[in-house]
């Protein structure tokens, strides 16, 4: 690994988990020495987004460490390791130095939410060497101290020496679970750890190679997680290793194989599998609905916007991923029944589905939409732009007959929440803006994907010869109109009266596509859109750079 960068941890996920593993390829080697490493304060350690509500993050639930012991006590830390991840296979493989140890560890996570780390040992030092495994609850070393996690948690854990395992039951905010840790390795002892247990590996002679499994299943997973833990684990000993990982990577590949592209810079071309591995990695698995990260630095973990999704939703279409592309539409549907209710709360028709939810479609910014009627909503909108892409897409009326309420539903909302007719004109009233700041008039992304919903709606009721209300063409053409009004000659505004624009200009073209906005717009956001190290925005989220305007504008240009 490069020392010209800074070190982050590797998320591995299949939706529902996640978990970070960091240069030892696992959790972390745990040397007992106080400078745990912290990662910008992201502990590697489990995660489930399915935690998240509005009490707060998602929480690390447990972490499984390893410990390198040679000479009757003496524990090593690793020094030079190299580390790579095939996102085609979904493997994360690392060589790791820690004095005369060498090993190298293959560590993928598997749907069915197991973690497995396959260690080939190739050197052992020749004093007493053993390597322990551990099974704690996560901690943090921070200013000298251990950071104290901000919730109500309890673990009970067990060592069974005789069984190869180390199980935790656990409490975290009234969810109830198990996790559990088994080795393949024959010669087992177990001892206790800081915050749990251990079990220690001995009689090592190199080469050899031994798997860990961990599984961790709760109340949130099944309605019987140590049951189903036992059938899991029993899976695992009748399949073996080797055949797990043969199963995995064709479970990959598969995904994989659905596309190719051949890009002249090698590291673009890796980046775009990467991309798409992790777009995967983060779509809940039973709702279909795709996270904007399932670890707590990204926002608080376990959110959903149906806004940032239709990014990674074009991302799936572009690459020929379908099926994900169309369970992110399902997780929509099925989240309807909840957006309906907010609707009603806000004493309107239709649908509203919130700016932050969780994988079942909950708000995360308030229990009824009455607390918080002026967020912004230009999301609803997007979900409309994701129907009708797929619809593009396929070219299959289906998508417009098994979606049209959902279409109508968001139509029906906006019309009646945040669009006034004035004249020959309509308008977007005055809310919170697409920046997240203070409240905006005629804000531009509202305007801009509620134009796209209606024409949606419209486009999908001429497919299936439906007949509609005429008053959804006629706003829509009055949006169209209003819509001038957020220009300065060939300039697009984010607002109505804005002074400047800001690096909304290039979602803006996207919003438009295809007929895009004035090019006039694009060289002048180029130009006031300047940072120290490349592209910023001038107003809010103002910084050096901020690689979300660079993505935007690379994407328009």
């Amino acid at each position: 690994m490069p020392d010209r960068q800074p070190y982050f941890p590797f998320l591995l996920g299949n939706g529902a988990d996640a978990v970070l593993i960091d240069y030892s390829g696992s959790m972390h080697c745990d040397s007992g020495r106080l400078h745990i490493e912290q990662h910008e304060s992201a502990i590697c350690a489990w995660y489930k987004s399915a935690h998240r509500d509005r009490r707060g993050p998602i929480l690390p639930i447990v972490q499984s460490t390893y410990t390198l012991i040679a000479g009757g006590g003496e524990v090593f830390e690793v020094g030079s390791f190299n580390q790579r991840f095939d996102p085609k296979t979904a493997v994360l493989t690392t060589d790791v130095e820690a004095a005369d140890f060498r090993i190298r560890l293959e560590t993928f996570l598997l749907d069915e939410q197991v973690l497995v780390e396959r260690c080939h040992v190739k050197r052992v030092p020749k004093d007493r060497p053993q390597i322990a495994l551990n099974l704690h609850s996560p901690t943090t070393a921070w200013s000298q101290g251990v950071l104290e996690l901000p919730a109500d948690r309890r673990y009970r854990f067990s060592a069974h020496a005789k069984n190869n395992a180390i199980t935790a039951d656990y409490d975290i905010k009234g969810v109830k679970g198990r996790a559990l840790l088994w080795t393949d390795h024959p010669a087992v002892s177990a001892a206790e750890t800081r915050d749990g247990k251990r079990l220690i590996l001995a009689d090592l002679k190199a080469p050899l190679t031994f798997t860990k499994y961990l599984i961790v299943l709760d109340q949130t997973d099944t309605a019987d997680h140590a049951r189903d833990i036992r059938k899991t684990l029993a899976r695992l000993k009748s399949a073996g290793p080797d055949a797990l990982l043969r199963d995995h990577r064709k479970r990959w590949r598969g995904f994989s194989s659905r596309s190719a592209l051949t890009l002249p810079d090698p590291r673009l071309e890796y980046l775009h599998e990467l991309s798409l591995y992790l777009i995967r990695a983060h779509q809940h698995p039973r709702t279909g609905l795709i996270s904007l990260g399932n670890y707590p630095l990204l926002w608080a973990g376990g959110v959903t916007n149906s806004w940032d999704a239709i990014f990674p939703h074009k991302a799936l279409l572009a690459a020929n991923r379908l099926a994900e592309a169309k369970r992110l539409i399902d997780g929509y549907e099925l989240a309807r029944p909840q957006a309906r209710t907010y609707a009603r709360q806000l004493d309107k028709p239709g649908a509203c589905f919130p700016w932050f939810m969780n994988h079942r479609g909950e708000s995360l910014n308030y229990a009824d939409a009455r607390e918080y009627p002026d967020i912004q909503k230009f999301n609803n909108g997007a979900i409309v732009m994701e129907v009708f892409d797929l619809y593009l897409h396929t070219g299959d009326p289906a998508v417009l007959e098994n979606y049209w309420d959902l279409i109508k539903n968001i139509c029906d909302f906006l019309l009646a929440a945040i669009v006034r007719e004035r004249g020959n004109t309509a308008c977007v009233v005055e809310g919170r803006g697409a920046d997240e700041s203070i409240h905006r008039k005629n804000d531009t992304f509202h305007v801009l994907t509620t134009i796209k919903s209606l024409e949606a709606l419209t486009a999908a009721a001429a497919v299936l010869d439906r007949p509609i209300d005429p008053a959804y063409r006629r706003v829509l053409a009055k949006l169209k109109r209003g819509l001038k009004a957020n220009f300065r000659g060939k300039t697009l505004l984010p607002f109505a009266g804005a002074k400047t624009i800001t690096s909304q200009v290039f979602t803006g073209f996207l919003l438009n596509l295809p007929e895009g906005i004035p090019a006039e717009s694009i060289e002048q956001g180029l130009r006031l859109c300047q940072g120290q190290w490349g592209l910023t925005n001038p107003g809010t989220y103002r910084n050096l750079v901020w690689p979300w305007s660079e993505f935007k504008a690379a994407t328009a240009l």
